[in-house]
């Protein structure tokens, strides 16, 4: 239960800013660490390991949840530093979940979490089930990364989702929420500063080059050929839409995406 200090989601506010959402390299399956001798077999002086955790299931799956935290109790309990990953949208999801999700994540003190949209691997069975019933959002293939809706949730509506999505990620990245999820070790307060201090310069490098990159290609944009590219439009297969995110933060539900062919 989400404790009143913590910030509420409001699924009719609008995304703020565009979101980048964060990658980890690889993540070992949850379910793979939680079977018998696993963790025993972990090599010595391991200090971090990244952990996809799925999702925390439907409101009242309280087992799965509480095996969740007996691993990460576990993995803690060697000097192991637990960052997780979760998949959002998935049929069991709610307005709720969100909120579910950030308060469990600070309360076992993940270090980082990665934040996934539910995008199931093109040309399987279950694309071709969920297109069946008219679920699948749109087939930009550029866009089944992770990071946009691609399947229309069964408890919400795609814009909240996105919206939820948008909110974990801005909560669980900022200062308070981090804070909440320090060690309680004073041994390891200092480290836990030092990649806090890193990962605030590591942004403002980030977002100071993407600033500098966006006005060279409006510079490069205003100097270049004014010859106009011809748009195409590929055909559309199923219910087309796209869920992008505008600069205001607002989401476009429009037609299929507008490509360009190379000058």
């Amino acid at each position: 239960m989400p404790s009143p200090d913590r910030p509420r989601f409001d699924p009719d506010q609008p995304v703020a800013a565009a979101v980048a959402a964060r990658r980890f390299p690889t993540a070992l399956p949850a379910a793979t660490l939680l079977q018998p001798g696993i963790l025993d077999g972990l090599p010595a002086g391991l200090d971090a390991i990244h952990v996809d955790f799925g999702s925390l299931g439907p409101a009242g799956a309280r087992a799965h949840v509480l095996a969740l935290t007996e691993l990460v109790q576990r993995l803690q309990a060697r000097g192991v530093r637990v960052s997780g990953r979760f998949t959002l949208g998935l049929d069991h999801d709610e307005v709720g979940s969100f909120e579910r999700l950030v308060a469990w994540v600070e309360d076992q003190g993940l270090a980082e979490v990665e934040l996934r949209l539910r995008t199931p691997e093109p040309g399987s069975a279950e694309v071709r089930e969920l297109a069946s019933v008219d679920r699948i959002v749109h087939r930009d293939w550029r866009a089944w990364d992770g990071a946009h809706v691609v399947v229309e949730p069964a408890r919400m509506s795609a814009v909240t989702l996105y919206r939820g999505w948008a909110w974990c990620g801005q909560v669980l990245d900022s200062w308070p929420s981090r804070w909440r999820r320090r060690p309680r070790e004073l041994t390891a307060l200092p480290g836990f500063l030092l990649r806090q201090l890193d990962a605030l310069v590591v942004r403002g490098a980030r977002a100071w080059v993407g600033r500098w990159r966006w006005r060279a290609r409006t510079w490069l944009g205003q100097i270049g050929s004014s010859r106009p590219r011809r748009p195409f439009v590929p055909r559309a297969t199923g219910r087309a839409a796209s869920l992008h995110p505008e600069p205001s933060g607002a989401l476009a539900l429009g037609g299929p995406a507008v490509y360009f062919e190379p000058r």
